[in-house]
């Protein structure tokens, strides 16, 4: 048993994941008989919590992009998974970002949950900020989203996936539950919520087909990922 988290951040004509693909592979997900987990459900499994079916699956998107509204949006509700945006806080409201309005519409529909992915979105590997920097910027990211949505946000993705263990301290010292990364892979009960996997979506609609064979398994997806490395 294990749960799939796919990663998206852009849904448009121009992207690595157009409508259609985005739209294939939803179908794809309800044709292979996914069960639409809630990032709440992926924590709860992974932490020996709560039981989910042999196949479950969690959609993020990462950043906040206006597509996710105008494009992705209609599609999910057609196929009624769950899925979770990692907000930028500094970017809501600005030109190709999503504003509060959409933002609580998005949250009021039941499909789509709305958790941190930082305020500024640092480079960490370029910046390497001191570990009080780190929870002062988680901090900031957590009061926008509890003032605008009044929810607490417990869930966090690493900008471009990046972390270490100050980073993971940091998160534990700021109130968050989990890391969202992107390590290639499934995720299984008893790992470490800090680090849990995604495989970040590409096109056409067949790569989607083709990386639920390989993901089919822990042990498949070892070896995949020893042979080539990357996703």
């Amino acid at each position: 048993m294990s749960v799939l988290v796919i990663c998206y951040h852009n849904i448009n004509k121009n992207g690595k994941v157009t409508p259609e693909t985005f739209e294939e592979n939803l179908k794809l997900l309800k044709s292979k008989n996914y069960f639409p987990a809630t990032i709440d459900d992926v924590y709860g499994y992974i932490t020996g919590k709560k039981h989910l079916p042999d196949k479950a699956v969690h959609i993020t998107f990462d950043d906040g992009h206006i597509d996710n509204y105008t494009e992705a949006f209609p599609i999910m509700r057609k196929f009624d998974f769950k899925a979770t945006i990692f907000l930028i806080t500094s970017r809501i409201g600005i030109l190709g970002c999503l504003d509060w309005n959409k933002i609580h519409e998005m949250n009021d529909s039941g499909i789509f949950n709305f958790e941190s992915h930082t305020h500024s979105h640092p480079r960490y590997s370029l910046v390497r900020p001191a570990k009080e920097k780190l929870i002062e910027d988680l901090t900031v990211s957590k009061d926008i989203i509890r003032e605008n949505l009044k929810k607490e946000t417990r869930h966090f993705c690493y900008p471009y996936g990046e972390y270490d263990n100050l980073y993971i301290e940091a998160l534990k010292a700021a109130g968050f539950l989990s890391g969202f990364t992107l390590d290639i892979g499934v995720n299984t009960p008893g790992q470490d919520p800090y680090l849990i996997k995604r495989i970040d979506a590409r096109g056409p609609a067949s790569w989607l087909r083709n990386r639920l064979k390989i993901y089919s398994s822990p042990v498949i997806t070892k070896i995949y990922r020893k042979v080539r490395g990357k996703i």
